[in-house]
């Protein structure tokens, strides 16, 4: 197993989506053979890419493919775009502008969130008079 082998099977069977409803990034390669993913889910996480391999509920669109590798924290997904982006053919505008933008706009922590909501209270009282 080697990540150039990984980056073919991920252009021809993966897919790279942005859930917006869940404010998640999913990275997922869809197989019918269950045995090839869990080879390809060991190897990234050789490398600390955090993924695991799903079935399918039954009753999905496409029965015939019953299993994905499901990468969906950022920070996998990012490092899983920083290995293989350059590796691409199909995907690789579409990769590489995933990982300009996480990289661009990463996502604030907690307290940073209540920090800014913080200073818009007092904006607000301080602009009411």
């Amino acid at each position: 197993m080697n990540l150039d082998y990984i980056a073919g099977f991920f252009d021809g069977e993966g897919s790279l989506t942005y859930n917006r409803a869940g404010k998640q990034w999913l990275v997922k390669i869809a197989q019918s053979e269950r045995a090839v993913l869990d080879e390809i889910v060991e190897f990234l996480q050789s490398l600390d890419v955090h993924c695991s391999v799903h079935k399918k509920p039954f009753g999905e669109k496409c029965t015939r493919i019953p299993y994905d590798i499901v990468i969906h924290r950022k920070r996998d997904v990012c490092k899983f775009l920083g290995l293989m982006h350059h590796r691409l053919v199909v995907k690789k505008q579409l990769a590489e502008d995933y990982y300009r933008f996480i990289k661009l706009f990463p996502t604030m922590s907690r307290q940073q969130r209540y920090a800014c909501r913080e200073d818009r209270k007092y904006a607000c009282k301080s602009a009411r008079g």
